[in-house]
């Protein structure tokens, strides 16, 4: 789960643990918020989504938790919750508060596409 150490992405992870699930979330700060889900096994792996130089060690990371953690390959799904926000009217944003927005979920979806190609949600 991307963004999953604080606001609505937390507070899904957390839903997800109750239900059942282990998970992975993700974080660019804040990882002791990351770094639990009760009742449930939970890793934390740091990314910066607005860094897309950094997706290839993610990945690593990701496949080297599934691997450890649940003796598997693959995940069951991806909970793309990232995001950056800039605080104006969209049509009064600068060009680059819409594009930091668009790039980000762009470099999101490459990087799924460049995983293991699991079902999005």
């Amino acid at each position: 789960m991307t963004g999953g150490n604080r606001g609505l992405g937390r507070a899904t992870a957390l839903a997800l643990a109750e239900a059942g699930t282990d998970v992975i979330l993700t974080y660019r700060t804040g990882k002791d918020d990351a770094a639990s889900a009760p009742g449930r096994t939970a890793v934390a792996v740091e990314l910066d989504t607005a860094r897309f130089d950094t997706f290839p060690a993610f990945a690593t990371s990701v496949r080297d938790a599934l691997r450890t953690t649940w003796d598997r390959d693959s995940s069951d799904f991806l909970v793309n919750n990232a995001g950056a926000a800039a605080l104006l009217v969209f049509t009064a944003t600068p060009g680059t508060g819409n594009q930091q927005e668009l790039q980000l979920q762009l470099q999101l979806q490459l990087l799924r596409v460049l995983g293991d190609r699991q079902p999005y949600v």
